[in-house]
């Protein structure tokens, strides 16, 4: 019988390893958030990436519910308005976000969303627009980041992939920081190497790269 007792305990501690580890590995990246917001590498924080389909607005969207979870003050801006999809992942659809502020049509408390779970605020990108770029520019997007420095730690800002349109090159002088987001067995290097080379804007701003969806059982 004592036997049989040890051998179930043992599995139950196996089954709950993986637990542990996904809890370990998220203390440690919300300690490493919390120090680079208080030692000023992040503030502003542009999310961008090489083509589409590479997980950059999910790992937005975690990014700053991690962040929120741990206390610190975040926004996470849908900057992506010919494909905004920050919306998809809230839920419900609103009639008013990024583009109408900027717009003047509306105020920022009038647009804001907040995540109840983590307490992370979202300014979602509303409707889809064709030719964004004029907006997300020192007067338009610059201007809303420049009034969120006193309102919250770390603004995440969700941006179009930088070799399809100029958009995100538009926004990068206006962050304090950008990360690159590639996924694993699909962004090509070459593509990633030229995309770099060509973005002059992100001089001394490149935080750092995240490699998403990476098959463990096969790297």
């Amino acid at each position: 019988m004592k036997a049989r007792r040890l051998k179930r305990s043992s599995s139950s501690t196996k089954r709950r390893t993986p637990t542990l580890r996904l809890s370990t590995q998220r203390s440690r990246a919300a300690r490493a958030l919390q120090r680079a917001v208080a030692r000023g590498r992040l503030g502003h924080a542009l999310l961008f990436s090489g083509p589409h389909g590479t997980g950059k607005t999910t790992l937005a969207m975690c990014l700053g519910r991690l962040a929120a979870a741990e206390g610190l003050r975040t926004l996470l801006i849908d900057a992506d308005l010919r494909r905004p999809r920050v919306q998809e992942l809230l839920g419900p659809e609103t009639r008013s976000g990024l583009v109408e502020l900027l717009r003047g049509e509306c105020t920022l408390d009038q647009v804001l969303r907040l995540d109840a779970a983590t307490g992370l605020v979202v300014l979602p990108g509303s409707r889809r627009v064709d030719r964004p770029t004029r907006l997300l520019g020192p007067d338009g997007l610059g201007r809303l980041l420049a009034a969120c420095r006193t309102r919250f730690d770390l603004v995440l800002v969700d941006s179009p992939p930088l070799s399809a349109v100029a958009d995100a090159r538009r926004i990068a002088p206006l962050v304090d920081r950008a990360v690159l987001v590639v996924r694993w067995g699909t962004t090509a290097r070459e593509l990633v190497a030229r995309v770099l080379a060509d973005a002059r804007e992100l001089e001394g701003k490149l935080a750092g790269a995240v490699l998403n969806g990476v098959d463990l059982a096969k790297a």
